[in-house]
């Protein structure tokens, strides 16, 4: 069809009377270059509008990466996480739209969104018979509004689903933030019923964790640290410092970024409860994740499974209670199962 079109602009300048040997060509060249440098032009960039014109239009989506307790030996969580199909950019990844939300309005809208859609994932995966919990990021800008306990509560309700079954996954706090009032929010947040995280656990000094002033569930070590466990022995010994300040604390510890055997085992070593990463799992979409679990629950074959002996001893090792944890647990060697096999 470009080819008529050169061709029909050529013939339009000839019979005017142009000059047949040039002209044209050099038309056609104009032409060419016009069309190129439209092709060629880099969409705008983003703004907050943007944001909250996908999200009221419908282009964001929610995929959801597993997450392993390698005592059960089974896949007991996921977590949710957002992307964002645009019809310019294409789907993007969080880093690459949540500094958008940049106003507590289109933050909230962002954050309700993703709870509304995650409660009700776990009660369509409960209806099929996969009782799994899933977990949601809240921003630092969610944690400050005395709102968030009220709507998160009442997202669950609409969808009848128990508030022990969703994890808030909270930023860890700075010195500057005011702490009072974060700690009300989240102290709500658990009368609710809701398990709390700390997120990036190690990335700064927390007084909600340290002064035990909220009763968290879990903290999830900084993932600068845990992807450096195999390389950097200072990195290595930060992550089994925070791992077993939290079970002093007499809470779990969880780990994202696992990428081979070696960081698996080491995290199971270092006395890690819940761990996550491209290894065990890419995030995945919903409908994908019912077949994801049982075919990962079958390949824990009998033989790969600790004793009650084994997981006493493997509890005593990280300073664990072992009636705190599953009935039983997995051999590292069997947990080399992912997506792909």
């Amino acid at each position: 069809m470009i080819k008529r079109t050169f061709r029909d602009i050529g013939s339009l300048i000839r019979s005017r009377g142009g000059d047949r040997s040039k002209q044209p060509e050099v038309r056609v060249g104009n032409l060419r270059e016009r069309l190129t440098v439209t092709t060629n032009r880099e969409p705008r960039p983003l703004t907050p509008d943007d944001l909250a014109a996908g999200i009221s239009g419908g282009e964001l989506f929610l995929e959801y990466q597993p997450r392993l307790d390698w005592r059960l030996g089974r896949i007991s969580s996921a977590e949710a996480l957002v992307r964002w199909r645009h019809p310019t950019h294409g789907v993007l990844a969080p880093g690459q739209f949540l500094a958008l939300a940049v106003t507590p309005a289109i933050s909230r809208r962002l954050t309700d969104w993703v709870i509304a859609g995650a409660a009700a994932q776990a009660a369509q995966w409960h209806a099929d018979n996969l009782a799994l919990a899933v977990a949601v990021n809240v921003s630092p800008r969610d944690i400050e509004d005395a709102g968030l306990p009220g709507r998160v509560e009442r997202h669950c309700r609409n969808v009848a689903i128990d508030p022990a079954f969703l994890t808030l996954e909270l930023p860890e706090p700075g010195e500057a933030c005011e702490v009072g009032q974060i700690a009300d929010i989240v102290t709500r947040l658990h009368l609710g019923g809701f398990k709390l995280s700390i997120e990036d656990f190690g990335r700064c000094y927390s007084p909600l964790v340290q002064g035990q002033r909220v009763p968290f569930s879990e903290v999830k070590v900084d993932l600068a640290f845990v992807k450096q466990i195999m390389s950097d022995t200072d990195c290595r010994a930060v992550v089994e410092a925070l791992i077993g300040l939290a079970h002093e604390l007499e809470l779990k510890s969880a780990a994202e970024g696992v990428g081979d055997d070696d960081m698996l085992k080491t995290l199971i070593e270092l006395g890690c409860d819940t761990v996550q990463g491209h290894y065990i799992s890419r995030p995945l979409a919903a409908d994908l994740m019912p077949a994801f679990v049982r075919e990962f629950e079958s390949h824990a074959a009998d033989d790969g499974r600790l004793s009650e002996a084994e997981i006493n001893a493997q509890a005593r090792e990280t300073g664990r209670d072992a009636a705190d944890g599953p009935d039983r647990a997995a051999d590292p060697d069997a947990l080399k199962l992912t997506a792909a096999e």
